[in-house]
C-alpha cells in the first residue's frame, strides 16, 4: 500500500503549495457555484405576463385589456405561497396593485398573513399600489401565505368567480441592518460565536495554526454563503450547529495536518449548505414509505391501507426508522432533511477512511471532494429527497471497508442492515464474496463468517416478509419491471446519460489510468480495486437490466459513486505518476487541476436537475393540500385516487388507491404492450378495474387523463364534478361518485 502523500515525490514544501492552490480554487469555484445560484431577492408576479411566467400567486384568471391596458381579474381569494420564506427574512415588504370596478360596488379587500388579519383596504376605480409591512408571523414550516379576500362577485354568464382587478403582486424580504446583508443579527452571532468556540477545540485539539487558518476559513464561508441562501426546511442557524461540529472532527481524520482539514473543511460546509444553496426538496415517493410507518405506529401493521397486505415500499429499515421518529412525536418529512446532511457527512467521512487505506491521505481528499460535489449525492442526502438511497450508500461504503479490512463478521451484519434499507444489497454482498473467494482462490472461514453473519439478520427477514405479503419480492419490482428488451434499451440509455454527466471521455480515461495503477502494485494490494471495478461493472449492468429509474440526478448510480470517486482518485495518482522530475511534478499539477476541474464540472450540473427538482417538490405540497381537504370533508368509508400516492394519504390518514399500482397488486402484474419504453414506474394502469373494483370516491380532476378525460368519466355515470376549496383557499376540482 503506497504511503500517504507518496505519489507526490517533491519536497514538503512544493507538496504544501500544491495542497493551497488546490483549497484556493476550491474556495474560489464554491463562491464562483453559489454566486450564479444566487437566489432572487424580490418574489414578483407580473399579472400582465402569460401564464407560464407566473411562479408564486394562485387564484388569478387570465390576461384581459382594460382601454388597451393588460390585466387580471383575482378570485375572491387571490394569495401568494412562500415555504419556508420566514427563514430567509424576518419579515416582508408586500406590493399590490389594485383596482376594483364592479356593479355591485366596490367592496373591502382583507389582507392576511398565514390567516391572520394584516390590513383591511378600500380601493377605488383607479390602479393603485398598495404596500404593507408583512410581520414575522411564520407557520411551523416558517412559510408565508400572504392572501387578499373580498367578496366573491359571479358575473351572470361568467362561471368565474371574481374579486378585483390587479397587474402586480411583489414580496421584498427586509433585514434588520442592511450593511450586514441577508444577516439577521442573531445569525452574526450565531456564526461569530460558534467559530470562536471552533477555534478555542481546534486551538486545544490541533495547535494554533489549524485553529486559526480553519476557524477563519469556515466563518468566512458562513458569513459569505449567507448571502445566497434560499428559503429551504432547514433554518441558516440550524445548518451552522450543524456545520461547525462536523468541522471539529476533521483534524481526528486529517492527522491534524493544516491543509487536507482546509480543503475537507471547505466541503463539509458546502454539503451542509447544499439544500440552501440550491433547491431542496421532498419527493412524493418518500411519503408512501412514511404512510407505512404511520399505519405501523397506530397499530395496523407496515400496510399502505388497513387490511391489505402489499409490500408497496423497498426500504423496509428506513420505513421502521420513521416509524420510530413517529413514535418519539416526530415527522419524518422534517427529520429526513436534517437526517439527510449527517447522512452525506457521514459517507464522507467513511469513503474518506476507505480511500485513505488504500490509496493514500492525499488522494482520500481528492475522492472525497469528487464524491461531495457531486450533484446526485447531495440530491439524495443534504438537498432532501426523503428517501433512502443515501443511507443504503453509507451501509455499502462502510461494509465494503470491513470486508476489505478482513472484519468479515461485522461486514456481513452491515451488509444485511443494507439489505433491509434497499433488496440490492444482496447484490453487493454476493459482488463482495465473488472478489473475495477469487483473490484467495479457496472458501475461507472469514467468508463461511460473512455470509453467516448476513444470514442471521436476512434470512428471518426474507421469511417473514414472504409470511407476511405472500411475495419473494416487494411489489414494486412487479409494478416497475417487464419490459425485455425495451426495458434493458431504456436502462442503457440511462447508463450512458450517466457516463457523460459523471465526466463522459474523461471518466474513462482516469478509470484506464486507475486500471494501470492497479496492475502496478502487488498481487496483495489490487483487492480493493478489483472490487470497486466489479462493484461498479455489475452494478452498471443491474441498473440497466432493470431499465434505470425516473428521479432526476441518476440516483440509482448514488450507491457505487463513493468507489467511482475513489478509482477516478487512483486515476489522477497515477497520472502524478508518469515520468521523472520536472515532468512528474508537472504531472501531479494536471492531476490536481483536473480533479478540480471535476469537482466544479459537478457543482455546476445542478441546473439540468432543479426544474424538475423544484416541480416534484411543488407537486407534494400541492398533493398534500387535497390529503388535508380529504381529511376535512371526505365521506366516511371514502377512498381517493392518485397518480401521487404519498402526500394524499399520508395528510389525509384516509385509504388511498395507488393508480400505478406500486402498493396495488393487481396493477403492478399486469402486462404491457411496450413495457420499459415509457416512464420507470409509471407504465402500467387499469381505469376499468380501478372504476369497477377499487371504485374510488373521490377522483382529482388533474388526474382525469388516466380514465380518458373529464368527458369520459362523466360518460360513466358514476362521477359527478365539483368545486372544493383547501385549507390554504386554493380551488380545485374533483370527481365525486354518486351514491
Amino acid at each position: 500500500m503506497l504511503a500517504s502523500y507518496r505519489a507526490w515525490s517533491f519536497t514538503a514544501k512544493q507538496r504544501g503549495g500544491l495542497w493551497l492552490l488546490l483549497v484556493f480554487l476550491l474556495a474560489l469555484v464554491v463562491l464562483l457555484a453559489a454566486a450564479k445560484l444566487r437566489p432572487e431577492v424580490i418574489y414578483t408576479d407580473d399579472l400582465t405576463a402569460p401564464d407560464p411566467t407566473l411562479r408564486f400567486i394562485d387564484g388569478v384568471h387570465a390576461v384581459e385589456l382594460f382601454y388597451g391596458e393588460p390585466y387580471r381579474w383575482t378570485t375572491d381569494q387571490p394569495f401568494v405561497q412562500l415555504r419556508h420564506a420566514f427563514h430567509v427574512a424576518p419579515s416582508f415588504l408586500a406590493r399590490v396593485t389594485i383596482r376594483s370596478i364592479r356593479p355591485d360596488g366596490v367592496q373591502p379587500i382583507t389582507f392576511s398573513v398565514n390567516a391572520r388579519p394584516l390590513a383591511v383596504v378600500q380601493p377605488s376605480g383607479d390602479l393603485r399600489m398598495y404596500r404593507l409591512l408583512v410581520p414575522h408571523w411564520p407557520d411551523a414550516e416558517g412559510s408565508l401565505r400572504f392572501a387578499a379576500t373580498t367578496k366573491a362577485l359571479e358575473p351572470v354568464n361568467d362561471l368565474r368567480r371574481l374579486g378585483f382587478m390587479s397587474t402586480l403582486w411583489e414580496l421584498e424580504p427586509q433585514f434588520v441592518y442592511r450593511g450586514l446583508g441577508t444577516l439577521t443579527p442573531d445569525e452574526v452571532v450565531w456564526i461569530v460565536l460558534g467559530g470562536l468556540l471552533l477555534m478555542a477545540w481546534l486551538r486545544w485539539y490541533a495547535g494554533w495554526r489549524v485553529a486559526l487558518s480553519v476557524g477563519a476559513l469556515v466563518v468566512a464561508a458562513l458569513l459569505g454563503l449567507r448571502q445566497f441562501y434560499r428559503p429551504a426546511p432547514i433554518p441558516f442557524k440550524h445548518l451552522v450547529l450543524i456545520a461547525l461540529p462536523a468541522v471539529g472532527v476533521l483534524p481526528w481524520l486529517t492527522g491534524r495536518r493544516l491543509l487536507p482539514t482546509l480543503g475537507l473543511s471547505i466541503l463539509v460546509v458546502v454539503v451542509v449548505l447544499s439544500g440552501a444553496l440550491w433547491p431542496s426538496w421532498m419527493t412524493d415517493d418518500a411519503l408512501i414509505s412514511f404512510r407505512y410507518a404511520q399505519n405501523l405506529h397506530a397499530g395496523h401493521g407496515l400496510v399502505y391501507n388497513i387490511g391489505e397486505r402489499v409490500e408497496g415500499y423497498t426500504n423496509f429499515l428506513w420505513t421502521i426508522l420513521a416509524a420510530l421518529v413517529i413514535a418519539l412525536g416526530g415527522d419524518p418529512v422534517y427529520v429526513s432533511y436534517y437526517a439527510g446532511i449527517i447522512i452525506a457527512l457521514l459517507i464522507m467521512v467513511a469513503t474518506f477512511v476507505l480511500a485513505r487505506r488504500h490509496i493514500g491521505d492525499g488522494w482520500a481528499c481528492v475522492a472525497v471532494a469528487l464524491l461531495s460535489t457531486s450533484q446526485s449525492l447531495l440530491l439524495y442526502t443534504a438537498r432532501g429527497s426523503g428517501l433512502e438511497t443515501g443511507l443504503f450508500s453509507l451501509f455499502l461504503v462502510i461494509a465494503s471497508y470491513l470486508a476489505l479490512s478482513d472484519r468479515l463478521w461485522f461486514s456481513g451484519i452491515v451488509f444485511a442492515l443494507a439489505t433491509l434499507t434497499r433488496p440490492e444489497g444482496v447484490l453487493v454482498l454476493a459482488i463482495a464474496g465473488a472478489v473475495r473467494l477469487v483473490a484467495r482462490r479457496r472458501i475461507e472461514g472469514g467468508l463461511v463468517r460473512m455470509f453467516g453473519a448476513f444470514g442471521l439478520v436476512g434470512v428471518p427477514f426474507f421469511v417473514w416478509r414472504l409470511w407476511y405479503y405472500g411475495d419473494p419480492l416487494p411489489n414494486t419490482f412487479y409494478a416497475k419491471t417487464g419490459g425485455g428488451i425495451a426495458q434493458a434499451w431504456r436502462g442503457a440509455v440511462y447508463a450512458g446519460e450517466f457516463a457523460l454527466f459523471a465526466g463522459g471521455p474523461l471518466l474513462l480515461v482516469l478509470l484506464g489510468l486507475a486500471l494501470v495503477s492497479a496492475l502496478r502494485t502487488r498481487r496483495g494490494e489490487r483487492m480493493w480495486v478489483s472490487y470497486a471495478f466489479v462493484l461498479v461493472g455489475v452494478y452498471t449492468a443491474y441498473i440497466i437490466s432493470v431499465g434505470g429509474d425516473h428521479f432526476p440526478g441518476y440516483r440509482f448510480f448514488m450507491p457505487i459513486m463513493p468507489f467511482l470517486a475513489m478509482l477516478l482518485a487512483a486515476g489522477l495518482r497515477q497520472l502524478s505518476d508518469l515520468g521523472k522530475g520536472r515532468v512528474w511534478q508537472f504531472g501531479s499539477a494536471v492531476a490536481i487541476v483536473l480533479a478540480l476541474g471535476l469537482s466544479s464540472f459537478n457543482l455546476s450540473r445542478s441546473a439540468a436537475f432543479d426544474s424538475i427538482v423544484q416541480g416534484d417538490d411543488a407537486s407534494v405540497w400541492l398533493w398534500r393540500e387535497l390529503g388535508w381537504w380529504f381529511a376535512d370533508h371526505g365521506r366516511p368509508g371514502a377512498s381517493m385516487a392518485a397518480l401521487g400516492a404519498g402526500a394524499i394519504p399520508y395528510y389525509s390518514l384516509r385509504p388511498t388507491i395507488d393508480l400505478l399500482g406500486l402498493t396495488d397488486k393487481h396493477i403492478a402484474r399486469l402486462e404491457v404492450d411496450q413495457m420499459g419504453a415509457g416512464a420507470a414506474g409509471h407504465e402500467k394502469s387499469d381505469p376499468n378495474y380501478v372504476l369497477h373494483v377499487r371504485k374510488p370516491t373521490y377522483i382529482p380532476a388533474i388526474w382525469d387523463e388516466y380514465f380518458g378525460g373529464a368527458e369520459a368519466l362523466k360518460a360513466t355515470n358514476l362521477y359527478q364534478e365539483r368545486e372544493i376549496v383547501t385549507r390554504y383557499g386554493r380551488h380545485m376540482w374533483m370527481w365525486e361518485r354518486l351514491p
